[in-house]
């Protein structure tokens, strides 16, 4: 089964990204369509700043980077927590990702 939501969880850094603390974000929120590809993506910083991106809109707070969808076909949730370089992925609803997406972007506008 594909999903349409997941929640990505980073509590710690991984090595291999030498940039500074702020510039990663913490927990990432993605809507992934049919064909795996995101849609629509909700990025929080550890500085409480956050950043966002669809198709038509990309916005961020954070100066020294920018939210962007991937270009890349988003793996199955099983596959991505093994890929090591995340800490937890989990699936979540479409209503639930709608319901972050409204207050994110209705707070910023």
């Amino acid at each position: 089964m594909r999903y349409t939501a997941v929640e990505w969880l980073w509590y710690r850094y991984p090595s291999k990204y030498k940039t500074r603390q702020n510039s990663r974000p913490i927990k990432i929120y993605s809507e992934i369509n049919e064909q795996g590809e995101e849609e629509r993506k909700i990025e929080f910083f550890l500085n409480g700043k956050v950043g966002f991106a669809s198709s038509i809109v990309s916005y961020c707070e954070v100066d020294e980077t920018e939210t962007e969808l991937s270009d890349q076909v988003m793996p199955e949730s099983d596959v991505m927590n093994e890929d090591g370089g995340t800490d937890f992925v989990i699936e979540i609803t479409k209503e639930y990702f709608e319901q972050i997406w409204q207050v994110v972007v209705d707070t910023i506008k």
